[in-house]
């Protein structure tokens, strides 16, 4: 029998609060002033077609059918068949007014997205949409804050009260018909501060919240080891049921508990997937592959508005080590970095953590350190604000890397009196950039892309302002191609009916920014038969509309992606059938164009093999060789055989890479290792062209790999990948690869053209010095971040040194000729090598 103590040092089962989707609960204090109930006129309500996107039509009117109380409401109506973006309706405040919440009633289309505008006293506006699949009558409560778009005034996203105006937009992304109308009502301001209310919310949400549909905008993974969840609502036993969406890596779990009949503060309860729950997608087989995320928590059913959903938990196992867990953030601003981290405390009582702090240029070199025992709330509480922060300024520095190492202090009475836990260690960097802009020209010749993907931007003012900044940066970093998904539901939601506002503006962003586009043709559309002939001929047929409409500007064209694995739910020899039709159909609409196939995830060599034998025809293979670790040389081999493999055709990568995780790949090694693929790809001699996997990140989940392979931040702030990206693509431009050297293991070295010579060079585990020797006068080196020296050296000899796997650019007038490495170190400085190394071309 376990004594007390042993028991207290097992691990425990301890409630954990998630997160909390909080309605609109007022402070004592604030007041209800109502500016719009349309009873007796609008109100000082106008209308607008988003004049800055034309196209868009519609009106503004008082309507006794648009009332949710009393006799009238608005009627907001829209058209969107000759284009535009957006319609709304605004309101400006005879005098500003300061206020907390926006709150009203509205009834749309149940795929029409809301988005709210607001606009302070510095004449800066702010924006953040509303997602809700429901077409009856919803209550919509808007805090100030937490906003997703922000131009103009301060220009930072926060509101400076008070208010001048507020808007209520219908967005044209996503709606199944292009005309219609929405219903607006009872729309009202809670006077006072947002702080003044927010003491009253358990955690403020950063989302508007809607009565009876709300899913959560974004994934939260469940820390510790979870086993069930709460969903804590306030109801008056109104009809229907909470939705739960879970997913793990692509797959999604769903599982649907009926609304309690009695009224008041109910918790309903179930165990985490798998068990029990519906499961779709991605893998598909009702397996966990990586940790659980909660992805959409949804009240459906009837009633007015009498369901809230308070808040989501967790019962989650605990041990000491996952107890608390350390959130890095960075930023830059007038040339000085700003560290900081958040702890999150799963515990149900308060905890001290230590933690350290060391901040570091590229070269590992400390330049700043500290140390703070930080106290933190109990029970999914965060410390308050950011803590252990430090400015540190950048002095010529392109990158700094911040080092947060922590562990708990004390759990006494949970884990009983053991020894303190080991240290955890996360970093995040923050970059300095240089500031210099890119080239507009169009270089199809060069081999440097990335997986830009405009076409996940929102078709709203917003999305489009985003979509230029991100085509800017790219443009910015030398690069020159970027892989687009072009994706048939939205080009042809039903059979001859084509929407091609999107990407042609997609379309021309890219272009003015000198960024060629190759095409990914992708998926379904939900009129037609999947994975049947009569599908693959109308995908062939579609395939065919937008080749001939891009055909002056897009030349390359991806059919399908990853058909190796799940992207692909039919018969695999299936495949082959719409390679070979859609080949043809391109061909017909544009007979210079470049067919990409196979796109396998990985390098999948029986695959490859199974539709080459079927006779599909391609012009360039597509490859996503993910994979854990980068080993040079079995990498270069890989890619040479299966060029060989496909007959010499040319091989493209256009998915690969590493995302930054916590207790994973850190933002320093996601640079060096782009820097290393990029290189070593192109430099195998079989691969002509590269792009990394992706451009911006794909969400905010600190814990969800799909979210972090960016090179760029979610708020497109650059990491240090970004400046290994304009270090490579940006000092090789299109110059052409011309030999490898060989004969010296461990030792990389890659030579390109480029106004006179450049060579890429690189060691493996052990660090090096080399001998460069040249007929220049001097030589520029650039490190993996691009940080720049100029070399002088003796009669024609210069010595570099080498970092392990940390990539530098040697750039010389007139040439590099010879390279010797000269001398291997660990600590101390012990052998020397005289061996040459000579060049040879594949």
């Amino acid at each position: 029998m376990k004594t007390q103590g042993s028991r207290k040092r097992t691990v425990r089962k301890l409630l954990v609060l998630l997160l909390s989707i909080s309605p609109a609960i007022p402070s004592l204090s604030a007041e209800r002033v109502t500016i719009g109930d349309f009873e007796k006129d609008l109100g000082g309500w106008v209308f607008s077609n988003g004049a800055e996107f034309p196209g868009a039509r519609g009106s503004l009117e008082r309507s006794d059918g648009a009332a949710y109380s009393g006799c009238y409401g608005a009627r907001m109506n829209f058209d969107f068949t000759r284009g535009g973006a957006y319609v709304a309706m605004y309101y400006s405040f005879p005098r500003p007014v300061r206020f907390a919440r926006l709150e009203f009633r509205i009834r749309k289309p149940p795929e029409a997205k809301v988005t709210v505008r607001v606009t302070d006293s510095t004449g800066q506006t702010v924006q953040k949409t509303c997602f809700f699949g429901h077409g009856a009558w919803q209550g919509v409560s808007v805090r100030l804050g937490g906003w997703t778009g922000h131009w103009g005034g301060a220009d930072d996203g926060v509101v400076h009260q008070p208010v001048r105006t507020v808007g209520i937009l219908i967005e044209r992304s996503g709606l199944r018909e292009l005309r219609g109308e929405v219903s607006v009502d009872d729309v009202a301001v809670l006077t006072g501060t947002e702080e003044a209310e927010g003491k009253r919310e358990r955690i403020r949400t950063e989302y508007l919240v809607a009565d009876l549909t709300k899913p959560l905008p974004s994934s939260t993974t469940l820390l510790g080891d979870p086993e069930r969840l709460k969903v804590v609502l306030d109801t008056d036993g109104s009809e229907g049921e909470v939705r739960v969406v879970c997913a793990s890596h692509f797959q999604s779990f769903e599982k649907r508990l009926p609304l309690p009949r009695q009224g008041g503060r109910r918790v309903l309860e179930t165990e985490v997937p798998p068990r029990s729950w519906r499961y779709f997608g991605g893998e598909n087989d009702g397996r966990l592959h990586g940790p659980i995320r909660l992805t959409a928590v949804e009240l459906k059913g009837r009633g007015r508005g009498g369901v809230r959903l308070l808040e989501v938990r967790a019962v989650t196992r605990v041990t000491r080590r996952n107890a608390v867990t350390l959130f890095p953030r960075s930023r830059t601003e007038n040339g000085t970095a700003e560290f900081g981290c958040r702890l999150v405390n799963v515990l149900p009582r308060e905890v001290e953590v230590e933690v350290l702090l060391d901040v570091a240029d590229w070269e590992g070199r400390s330049v700043r350190s500290r140390r703070e025992v930080v106290s933190v709330p109990p029970a999914g509480s965060s410390s308050s604000g950011d803590v252990v922060r430090a400015r540190v300024p950048f002095r010529g520095r392109f990158f700094l890397n911040g080092k947060y190492a922590w562990r708990l202090k004390s759990a006494e009475g949970i884990f009983g009196g053991e020894d303190e836990s080991g240290w955890d260690v996360v970093s995040v960097g923050a970059v300095s950039r240089n500031g210099a802009s890119g080239s507009r020209k169009l270089e199809p010749e060069s081999p440097w892309g990335v997986g830009l993907y405009l076409y996940r931007y929102p078709e709203n003012e917003e999305g489009f302002r985003r979509m230029a900044e991100a085509a800017r940066l790219a443009r910015d970093a030398g690069v020159k191609w970027s892989r687009e998904e072009f994706q048939w539901h939205r080009i042809e939601p039903r059979e001859g009916r084509f929407n091609w506002y999107f990407y042609d503006r997609m379309v021309r962003t890219a272009l003015e920014n000198g960024i060629k586009i190759y095409g990914l043709l992708a998926y379904w559309s939900p009129w037609t038969e999947p994975y049947t002939e009569k599908g693959i001929n109308a995908y062939a047929a579609w395939a065919s509309a937008v080749v001939a409409r891009y055909r002056d500007r897009i030349r390359h064209w991806e059919v399908w992606n990853e058909p190796n694995i799940f992207f692909w739910q039919g018969p695999r020899d299936m495949y082959a059938e719409l390679l070979k039709k859609t080949y043809r159909a391109i061909k017909a609409a544009d007979p210079g164009a470049k067919v990409l196939g196979l796109s396998t995830a990985g390098i999948d060599v029986p695959f490859i093999k199974r539709i080459l034998a079927l006779e599909a025809p391609f012009d360039i293979l597509t490859i996503h060789p993910y994979r854990g670790v980068l080993n040079e040389d079995e990498f270069v081999r890989e890619l040479r055989n299966v060029r060989s493999l496909v007959g010499g055709r040319p091989v493209w990568i256009t998915e690969m890479g590493w995302p930054t995780l916590p207790g994973g790949t850190d933002e320093a090694e996601q640079a060096r290792l782009l820097a290393r693929t990029y290189l070593s790809a192109v430099g195998s001699g079989a691969v002509e062209s590269v792009s990394w996997y992706d451009f911006r990140e794909d969400g905010w989940d600190p814990l969800y790999n799909e979210h972090h392979f960016g090179v760029v931040r979610r708020d497109l702030t650059p990491k240090a990948a970004y400046l290994a990206l304009a270090c490579v693509c940006r000092t090789l431009g299109s110059s052409k690869f011309r030999d490898a050297c060989s004969g010296e293991k461990g030792l990389f070295a890659f030579r390109f053209d480029k106004n006179g010579e450049t060579v890429a060079f690189w060691c493996d585990s052990v660090p090096r010095i080399v001998k460069v020797v040249s007929k220049a006068e001097r030589l520029v080196v650039r490190n993996t971040v691009g940080e720049k020296s100029v070399r002088s050296g003796r009669e024609g000899e210069f010595l570099i040194a080498l970092s392990p796997r940390s990539p530098v650019l040697v750039t010389a007038a007139r040439g590099i000729s010879i390279i010797v490495p000269i001398i291997y170190f660990t600590e101390v400085l012990r052998s020397e090598k005289t061996s040459r190394i000579t060049f040879s071309a594949f």
